[in-house]
């Protein structure tokens, strides 16, 4: 009895063991152990702050896995590799992850219709299917846009119930489904729905059995509580007035966040990537691989090529990689994969701030290439064109993208193009490649370009990155509005697909959105009955009128949302003055 007692605890032991990631710093040089060590001196130095965790992969085996500075201030308690974090944007590989995993095991398909297993998703009379959802081309609003225009705070929970209210309350899609692309995330958050509709499980729960659990990822958990005590978790901190505050996120929302983790499981879960244990080969390719329209074009729009694990990949001095930030309350995260070279860093925080730069250090200590192109462009070796003044001054004017709902101003200063944009305190310079064509100044290895077209007399303008996708904008008359002018729009205007209100007035010489909620928005105008704000969520308001010309509504347009429609339902009480003798 006492010999099979001893067996079985060596035993236990030893799968333990056999899930304990190798151990950390084991087969870096000398050199670049003091190199990535050094990277941290701040908080080695300091250790009673906010601080983050980094962690480095490299050909199957854990190269690095340290933390630094504080998981608890109150209780000066040390941030370690078991400490947790809300990774945010990074839940949306996991939910993808998921999706594949199911596919893989014959229990869906991406041709499937949402409606399927989400019957509230209203009947757009055309089918829109889970790969439209992971691929972000569903032609659905993004919630977060959504979300903010009825008015929620940041302070207010908003939980997946919720979420879903605002989906079913679409009233028209944005575009046919697979035809066009677009930033939003509210495929990610119907995509959990399925995966509890397929499996007959609380997502939480089918991700902890059948994906944390068999990779010993013991510190890992969905949780769609945002008030509810997180084991190890490293507190959220935010700087307020020279002070660090807690700072939680309140977002409920599963698919898209709500996804504690920590260190040594992230480096689990990217071990799996190398060989894998839960899912194929073949499902991690696919992870890794584009998402395409039905007709199989990818999109690459500016922060690179989107893949079906929801990470970008993007252009590093010619070498593929991939990345993803994001943020949760004062919890952060940032991740890069040179996949090809089978290298993963990555540094979780509880400061509120961005750590993509210790992240990429890390990668650049072990990293064994030689990169095609210099760490920033260098112009002196680029073929320019010499164009005069005046043939630089006929590319001047105003530019509108419609799908992206801004505005941009050409103009030539100090003879250099200078790129302008409305509502933004930014400009940027560009010269010329060849007589139409023109690249920017950057310090950075990007090399994004301005493309101009006549047609039908007028300029068209294309913004693209190297490899990227065109973002077209057309050359357009700006409009003025006297104070007696805008009085057409004075008013308030409904959304009953969100139940909410905004009241339109002039203030001053400048019309203004105001919601008791969000307070108030100036407006810009940009053409006739179009007007911009500096507001993501308000970005644009497209007015119509009726047959008399009398305005009755608006469409708002922001990034991921269009055709959302307000309706004006009342005059305003407001009496314009004009200037005083």
């Amino acid at each position: 009895m006492r010999y099979s007692s001893c067996l079985a605890l060596i035993l236990l032991l030893a799968s333990l063991l056999f899930l304990l990631p190798t151990a950390s710093n084991a087969q870096l040089t000398t050199t670049q152990q003091q190199e990535i060590d050094a990277l941290f001196d701040d908080w080695r130095e300091n250790p009673n702050q906010p601080g983050l965790v980094a962690g480095l992969v490299k050909d199957g085996e854990i190269m690095y896995l340290s933390g630094f500075g504080s998981a608890d201030l109150s209780h000066q308690k040390p941030i370690n590799p078991q400490s947790t974090f809300n990774i945010s944007n990074l839940s949306k590989q996991f939910t993808a992850f998921a999706l594949l995993f199911l596919e893989e095991k014959g229990q869906l398909s991406l041709s499937d219709d949402i409606r399927k297993y989400v019957p509230q998703v209203p009947d757009f009379g055309t089918k829109i299917t889970l790969k439209h959802l992971i691929s972000q081309s569903s032609g659905l609003h993004e919630f977060w846009v959504l979300k903010e225009l009825a008015g929620w705070s940041a302070q207010d929970v908003f939980s997946q119930d919720d979420a879903l209210e605002l989906v079913s309350r679409q009233e028209e899609l944005d575009y046919l489904p697979g035809t066009a692309f677009s930033r939003t995330t509210t495929g990610m958050v119907l995509l959990v729905e399925v995966v509890e509709k397929v499996t007959g499980m609380p997502f939480a729960d089918y991700m902890k059995e059948h994906i944390f659990e068999p990779l010993g990822m013991h510190n890992t958990q969905f949780s769609a509580n945002s008030s509810s005590m997180i084991p190890n978790e490293a507190i959220p901190y935010q700087r307020i007035e020279d002070k660090m505050e807690p700072h939680r996120s309140n977002l409920s929302v599963l698919g898209v966040g709500g996804l504690y983790s920590s260190a040594e499981d992230l480096c689990k879960w990217y071990l799996n990537f190398h060989e894998p244990k839960v899912g194929s080969r073949s499902l991690i390719q696919k992870l890794e691989s584009p998402v395409t329209l039905d007709n199989g074009t990818p999109y690459v729009p500016g922060s690179g090529k989107l893949l079906y694990g929801q990470l970008f990949e993007h252009g590093e001095r010619g070498i593929p990689k991939q990345w993803l930030y994001g943020f949760a309350g004062g919890h952060s995260m940032n991740i890069f994969r040179f996949h090809q070279q089978g290298i993963t860093g990555f540094v979780l925080g509880n400061s509120g701030t961005y750590h993509g730069y210790y992240a990429m250090m890390m990668i650049f200590a072990v990293i064994d290439v030689d990169f095609p192109e210099p760490a920033q462009v260098d112009f002196s070796q680029i073929p320019t064109q010499r164009l005069s003044t005046q043939e630089l001054m006929d590319f001047e004017g105003y530019y509108w993208n419609k799908k992206g709902a801004y505005a941009r101003h050409i103009f030539v200063k100090d003879d250099t193009l200078h790129y302008g944009r409305i509502g933004q305190n930014r400009v940027s310079k560009f010269v010329p490649v060849s007589p139409h064509k023109f690249q920017m100044l950057v310090d950075s290895d990007d090399y994004i370009y301005l493309e101009f077209d006549k047609k039908a007399g007028k300029n068209q303008m294309a913004f693209y990155p190297k490899d990227g996708d065109k973002a077209i904008s057309h050359q357009y008359q700006p409009k003025t509005y006297s104070t007696p002018e805008l009085a057409d729009f004075v008013g308030t205007y409904y959304a009953p697909a969100l139940d909410v209100t905004y009241t339109l007035s002039v203030e001053g010489e400048q019309l203004v959105a105001s919601n008791l909620r969000k307070g108030v928005i100036p407006f810009i105008p940009v053409k006739e009955d179009l007007f911009v704000s500096s507001v993501w969520y308000l970005n644009s308001l497209q007015f119509s009128r009726n047959a008399k010309g009398k305005v009755t509504g608006f469409k708002v347009v922001a990034d991921g949302l269009a055709n959302l429609k307000f309706s004006k339902i009342a005059e305003a009480q407001k009496v314009l003055q004009g200037p005083e003798n």
